[in-house]
């Protein structure tokens, strides 16, 4: 795997761009503790710029995400100018801002998908996606449905974004039910990450290791009915489930092959820094495009080494010792970094969690 690795062309085909990070609620799992601006944020102008570099690099699709992507005025100029260099563009949102004049305008400019975030029934949402003090109250889930409605009313393609805690783990269930009565045409499965303003909850919000085949179960369950369930880089690897959980591209290998960070995948922060993910750490950030063009940053030799050189010597735990750590490499790079410290090791899962739960019947035989 590492040789394929080193020798597959690099291209960041996906970006995700967080266009801002004020934002208009206070999340609970928020991984940049999104709330006002960063003072350096990209003007309309740079960030106009950096599209035609997007483009130039080949990549494929952006999702606008923030903070609230909606709360930056150009935010529909910067969409614009990436459906113009034919780039397929996605919205990331929490709905709030999402008006009938918002979603026309998202038809006029092409987007590709409207992905609103949900997490838990009205409750549990209300309580996780928080809204700053002195803001208008109401209940940010039912402003979530109505986006949703309001979106697919319009022609547009839509998806839930949730992300899986110790809250909402037990609610899956209904709030399948519920999604499936708008209709949607997709749902994203993700895990709360232990970082950001994350790191402030309490004991238990963070799913744990002998959680995930309930998770895997219930996605396999529901596969395809009445949409189609994916989850992202942190949840699987390497069991009976693993072709049922990602949306695999039909000519790849239906499994996990590694963290694409700086390989097919690029994010950019708000002030134009770049990462491989939009979940690393800022001590992953490789340039910064008011600093050197978007290309040199990427071609680099010496950028994104943690994944490009990756080195299998250094697994630690479960991982040094599994079967398949080479085509693994620890699973999602940012989730094995914030849970473990290390990017060598991933307790969250699944194969590791079967192993072991064979591993300790056999002994107690």
């Amino acid at each position: 795997m590492q040789l394929l690795v080193r020798t597959l062309e690099r291209v960041p085909r996906t970006c995700v761009w967080e266009i801002t990070t004020r934002c208009n609620l206070r999340c609970v799992h928020c991984e940049c503790s999104a709330g006002v601006a960063r003072p350096d944020e990209l003007s309309t102008d740079e960030a106009l710029a950096l599209c035609a570099q997007l483009a130039e690099l080949g990549t494929k699709k952006v999702s606008l995400s923030g903070g609230e992507p909606l709360v930056r005025k150009d935010w529909s100029l910067i969409a614009a100018r990436l459906k113009a260099h034919d780039i397929d563009t996605n919205l990331i949102t929490n709905g709030l801002l999402l008006t009938p004049a918002v979603a026309r305008q998202c038809v006029e400019l092409g987007i590709d998908w409207v992905s609103v975030s949900i997490d838990g029934l009205m409750a549990t949402h209300d309580s996780i996606r928080r809204y700053p003090t002195g803001s208008p109250k109401g209940s940010p889930f039912r402003r979530a449905f109505e986006a949703l409605a309001l979106a697919r009313s319009k022609g547009l393609r839509t998806s839930v974004v949730t992300h899986i805690n110790g809250r909402n783990l037990g609610e899956l269930g209904e709030l399948h039910a519920l999604l499936a009565l708008l209709p949607i045409d997709g749902w994203q499965l993700q895990l709360g990450s232990p970082q950001g303003r994350m790191l402030q909850t309490e004991p238990g919000y963070l799913v744990r290791p002998e959680q995930l085949p309930a998770i895997a179960s219930f996605v396999a369950a529901h596969q395809e009915r009445p949409f189609r369930i994916v989850v992202t880089d942190d949840i699987g690897y390497y069991t009976e489930h693993e072709g049922l959980l990602r949306d695999f591209d039909p000519h790849c290998f239906p499994f996990w092959l590694g963290c694409y960070a700086g390989i097919l995948a690029i994010a950019i922060e708000s002030d134009g820094g770049v990462k491989g993910c939009p979940s690393l750490p800022s001590a992953f950030t490789e340039g910064n495009v008011r600093a050197r063009p978007l290309r040199q940053i990427w071609e680099d030799p010496e950028a994104f080494a943690y994944n490009r050189n990756w080195n299998a010597h250094k697994l630690r735990g479960f991982c040094r010792r599994c079967d398949y750590r080479r085509l693994c490499r620890a699973g999602c790079t940012s989730f094995a970094l914030a849970s473990t410290g290390s990017i060598y090791e991933n307790r969250h899962c699944l194969h590791r969690v079967q192993t072991l739960e064979a591993d300790a019947a056999r002994g107690g035989r």
